[in-house]
Formats: structure tokens, sequence, C-alpha cells
């Protein structure tokens, strides 16, 4: 798909997504659904004591797995909010929006990209969202 829209095959593309029933899938993508710049964006959360397994993993966390470059910190000055300010905090809410877009949206299900060593499972949202999922039917 990404290479025929790259090519600006927008025609023949869906022609084939509406041969093969394609194209009026639907898909929730969390990446664009949550404001990490009101959250996450400004650091990798509190440092645990050095030389402890829970170091090892949020020092691995806050690398790139490739260049083992530590992935910069935003400078942004957007607002955070967490869950001491529920109303506007929106990482709150995934849970309330998957069952929401599952009622909502006939035939709404969940496509998850994994990565070839699975660290996906070992992200507490992504875990959170699959179990969202599961309870919910998607």
């Amino acid at each position: 798909i990404a290479t025929s829209l790259a090519a600006g095959e927008h025609e023949d593309l869906a022609n084939k997504l509406h041969a093969t029933n394609m194209f009026t899938e639907s898909y929730w993508i969390c990446a664009f659904c949550i404001n990490q710049h009101a959250s996450i964006c400004g650091g990798f959360g509190p440092e645990p004591l050095p030389g402890t397994a829970a170091h090892a993993r949020w020092d691995a966390n806050r690398q790139d797995s490739a260049s083992g470059t530590i992935f910069p910190c935003c400078d942004c000055a957007e607002r955070k909010h967490f869950n001491d300010s529920p109303e506007e905090c929106e990482l709150n809410k995934f849970d309330v929006m998957m069952a929401f877009l599952h009622g909502a949206v006939p035939g709404f299900r969940q496509l998850i990209a994994i990565d070839r060593s699975f660290q996906v499972f070992s992200r507490i949202w992504c875990v959170a969202e699959l179990v969202q999922a599961h309870t919910s039917g998607i």
C-alpha cells in the first residue's frame, strides 16, 4: 500500500481495495490518539537504582535499539497532565475509547505491529491495549 501511495497510484490502489472488500476497513492507530506532548515527551521517568535489573530495563528503553543513542527528550512547553489531573490527562482514556470504537464501528478490529525481538510485549501500554482489546472482544 505504501509503495502504491508513494508512486501516486491512488486510483489503482482504491480499485484493488474495493475488489478485495478492504476499502471500508478502519484501523485505530494509537500513536495518533494520544498527545504525548501533554504527557510523556519530557523524560524517561525516575531513574532506578544503578546496577539493578530495573535500571538496565530503564536504560535500554531510553535508547535506540539499533544505534544505542539515547532518545532526545522534548523541550516543548506543553503543560503535562497525568492522573493527578484526570480530566485533562489523555493516558487514562484509551480503554474507554477502544470500547467506544468497538461498539460504534461495526467490525472494529485491532492490528498489532510486533517488533523482531517482541519488545512490544514488555511495554505496559501495549500490553494494556491488548488486555482491553481482549476484554472488549475486539
